[in-house]
């Protein structure tokens, strides 16, 4: 509460650090699950201009988890894309992309999901966020990304037990009381 109170003094005192402080106000907004809050806050500092790169850059990212929270799949893509074509953002992009292709793989559009894996794949590859490119299992999910369960051999269900086969009458023979 105390730290929310000195970003909102800092934003009201304007200069350099307001949108600093609208980030971070934004990101306790985010973390206390208020996410129309922080997607608000996040787009006065997108929609801004002379906010530092650094500034922008976790503002749109902010702003695309945001949207995935609330289900608004298609602007969190607007906000990642953006935020990838920066050419100051090379060192979220693998963040972005990943979000990107869990956005699409939400949405149920393995095929888009895919691709933009392939493409943070292909273009950094070294990146902990790349499929394959650490010993763990599969990418990591932050608490406010969409969550979806694994696809794939691994996670199809067991097939359930053949059902009994009914016995005809004709060959149960006579009925016992």
């Amino acid at each position: 509460a105390r730290a929310a109170a000195a970003y909102r003094l800092a934003i009201k005192q304007g200069g350099p650090e307001a949108a600093r402080a609208q980030v971070e106000l934004a990101e306790v907004a985010r973390g206390a699950d208020r996410h129309e809050e922080a997607a608000a806050l996040y787009r006065v500092v997108t929609e801004s201009r002379g906010a530092a790169p650094e500034v922008t850059n976790r503002a749109l990212l902010g702003l695309a988890r945001s949207e995935a929270a609330l289900l608004r799949f298609a602007r969190a893509r607007d906000a990642l894309f953006r935020l990838v074509g920066r050419a100051e953002a090379k060192a979220v992009a693998p963040d972005a992309l990943l979000l990107v292709a869990e956005t699409y793989l939400a949405e149920g559009r393995d095929a888009d999901g895919e691709a933009a894996l392939r493409h943070l794949l292909a273009t950094f590859a070294e990146a902990p966020q790349a499929p394959g490119s650490s010993p763990r299992a599969g990418p990591t999910r932050t608490r406010s990304s969409p969550s979806r369960r694994p696809r794939g051999p691994a996670s199809t269900p067991p097939r359930p037990p053949p059902a009994p086969r009914a016995r005809s009458w004709r060959s149960t023979g006579p009925r016992r009381r």
